[in-house]
C-alpha cells in the first residue's frame, strides 16, 4: 500500500463518517418532529 492509497482511505473513511452524522442528525430531527406532529393529534 502506498501513501497515496492510504491518504485516500482516511479521506473517504472521514467523508463517509461526516455523511453518517449528517445522515444520523436528520433522522432524529425527523423523528422528533414526527413525535411532536403524533403528541399533538392525539386526543388528550
Amino acid at each position: 500500500m502506498t501513501s497515496q492509497s492510504i491518504r485516500f482511505f482516511a479521506m473517504s473513511l472521514k467523508g463517509l463518517t461526516s455523511y453518517y452524522n449528517c445522515v444520523k442528525n436528520s433522522v432524529r430531527i425527523l423523528y422528533i418532529q414526527h413525535l411532536s406532529n403524533f403528541r399533538l393529534k392525539s386526543p388528550g
